[in-house]
């Protein structure tokens, strides 16, 4: 009899933690599901080490509560159940670690203290040396000025002195001067410089215009239940990560194949390119990964 009260008490206890553990539930239900450790990982983006911390409980590698409870989401939203009595039940571990803010600022480094005493007197030194220099230039631009202004006054100055000691000039003389000048043959204007006819802009070489776009294809989503789901098309750019809502429909465009992953593969309808796609062949237990379109199929 006492050891049957025993036992009892022991499944309780175990059930009473699997209820409080959120780590336990998740592994409980990846087993089900018959996913490797190596699978989540993949599918969660994160390190075959992590989700074993996740379902062991083993919270302290992890920098802090927010990136905890961002993992339980992404693997209860895998899993295809419900994220909330994951949170509850790690909040109530009562576990709290550093903060995000408080790591983020513990690895900026401080400033420097700067001797203000140093920093004045370089700056006085820098200012005397800025004036000096203005001054100097100012004062070569006025001297130069007056150079040119008293070299100007002598050269008009000789001009007139030499005008008014020419001796004076005969009427025979100036008469013989005009004849002479109206003798002498005028000078041909200089004709216009006539400047090239405009060319005609050549027209664009045939083939030489550019690219036209590439063509994408679509894909097609519509949701019966909830499910995660993750797509990325050839060009590496990751099209869909979320969890797609029971009811809702997504059009998506890329380039062709598409790596697809989905986390309850039988809730989700694919279209690709207007065709219905059948994506049973490729589920294992609820979760489905697979490539459409190219090679893929």
């Amino acid at each position: 009899m006492a050891n049957i009260v025993t036992d009892i008490e022991e499944v309780s206890v175990e059930e009473d933690n699997r209820g409080r553990l959120p780590g336990l539930r998740l592994r409980e239900v990846r087993e089900q599901r018959g996913l490797s450790v190596a699978d989540v990982a993949a599918a969660l983006l994160l390190t075959e080490e992590q989700i074993r911390a996740l379902e062991e409980n083993d919270f302290k590698q992890f920098p802090a509560p927010l990136f905890i409870r961002a993992y339980l989401r992404k693997y209860a939203a895998l899993l295809s159940i419900p994220e909330a009595p994951l949170i509850d039940a790690f909040e109530n571990m009562g576990l709290e670690g550093p903060s995000l803010q408080a790591e983020l600022t513990s690895s900026i480094p401080r400033p420097r203290r700067i001797n203000l005493e140093l920093s004045a007197g370089i700056l006085v030194v820098v200012g005397v040396l800025i004036l000096a220099l203005v001054w100097l230039f100012a004062g070569d631009r006025d001297e130069e000025a007056v150079v040119q202004s008293a070299s100007s006054t002598q050269i008009a100055g000789s001009d007139e002195e030499s005008f008014l000691h020419e001796p004076p000039v005969s009427l025979q003389e100036a008469a013989a001067a005009l004849d002479m000048e109206d003798s002498a043959p005028a000078e041909e204007a200089p004709q216009a410089v006539q400047s090239p006819p405009p060319q005609a802009a050549s027209a664009p070489e045939p083939g030489l215009g550019t690219a036209p776009a590439p063509v994408l294809d679509r894909l097609l989503l519509q949701f019966n239940d909830d499910s995660w789901v993750e797509i990325t098309d050839a060009r590496g750019e990751r099209l869909f990560f979320d969890l797609g809502r029971a009811g809702q429909s997504r059009l998506l465009e890329g380039e062709a194949p598409f790596d697809i992953l989905l986390g309850n593969a039988p809730a989700v309808q694919i279209e690709y390119n207007g065709e219905p796609y059948n994506h049973k062949r490729f589920n294992r237990k609820n979760v489905a990964r697979f490539k459409l379109g190219g090679e893929g199929g």
